[in-house]
């Protein structure tokens, strides 16, 4: 399976937000990230002239051979993630609450 690309922003991510997913290594990525030094697992502030940055993952399957990867957002408690099902090419992500508690009033989210 190769998710190739999604566009997910704000409110969801902003500063702090963290990329979760079984990483075994990267294969490639970006000159920009080198240039950068920026991480791609927790987002950092705004910058002006930001450069994308770009990676190629291997990812550790788990047990039924499928891969979860995930955006968090602990401050709204929010997460957004790829499921796969394992029957289709693409599953649809969902945005999901990322823990028990709701979501923080007047933050504009919905259970």
């Amino acid at each position: 399976m190769f998710l190739y690309h999604v566009n997910v922003g704000w409110p969801l991510l902003e500063e702090g937000t963290r990329f979760e997913a079984p990483i075994a290594r990267t294969t490639w990525a970006s000159d920009s990230v080198a240039e950068q030094g920026a991480s791609h697992l927790v987002l950092g502030p705004p910058q002006p002239g930001f450069v994308e940055q770009v990676y190629a993952h291997e990812l550790t399957a788990d047990d039924a051979g499928l891969v979860r990867a995930r955006l968090v957002n602990d401050r709204l408690g929010l997460a957004f993630e790829h499921r796969p099902t394992g029957t289709a090419n693409l599953a649809a992500p969902i945005l999901r609450f990322a823990g028990a508690e709701p979501p923080p009033a007047g933050s504009g989210a919905r259970h």
